[in-house]
């Protein structure tokens, strides 16, 4: 596996990036090592690079990359179970990605706010979230989303005993 090669060298762009002042880099390079740790499910770690990642923003600056960051960080937060916080930072995204009208992220951030809604119990914003997430899978390249999608829906019936409509999305 080259996932300890890939960190040494990334962590070395890193601090060649720090030592010339280049924020833009820096902010890439943090999030890009908060998504490395996310995928390892490390979520602590992760979370201490997309905050990193994050506080490259002036407070005002309602950029794109940093509304991904703040998506990231909302997963995050609810994978820690920490969904006051999940929500906060989804909230702080949410306006930047729908005034963008970009499919693929506002695809992300509703599957985010379902997953959130549906681990804190509160069942009928999930299935809003999560169904708001299927309706841009048909426009979306992205085959994961999609199944995320269905995946969110398919727990979600089946958690309210609803056996019908979850074998609809999860092929029972």
């Amino acid at each position: 596996s080259n996932i300890p090669a890939s960190y040494k060298h990334t962590r070395k762009s890193l601090l060649l990036a720090e030592m010339t002042g280049n924020k833009d880099l820096i902010r890439k390079l943090n999030s890009n090592l908060g998504t490395f740790f996310t995928y390892l499910e490390d979520y602590d770690e992760a979370l201490k690079y997309y905050e990193l990642a994050l506080n490259g923003f002036s407070d005002v600056e309602p950029s794109i990359t940093k509304a991904r960051i703040l998506t990231n960080l909302g997963y995050l937060h609810m994978e820690n179970k920490d969904y006051d916080k999940a929500l906060e930072l989804l909230d702080e995204s949410l306006p930047i990605l729908e005034k963008a009208k970009i499919t693929e992220l506002l695809n992300e951030i509703y599957l985010a706010y379902g997953a959130v809604y549906f681990h804190n119990k509160s069942l009928d914003k999930a299935f809003y979230y999560f169904e708001k997430a299927n309706s841009y899978y048909s426009s979306s390249n992205n085959s994961m989303n999609k199944a995320l999608s269905f995946y969110g829906l398919g727990i979600s019936h089946l958690s309210v005993d609803n056996f019908k409509a979850s074998s609809e999305f999860l092929y029972l």
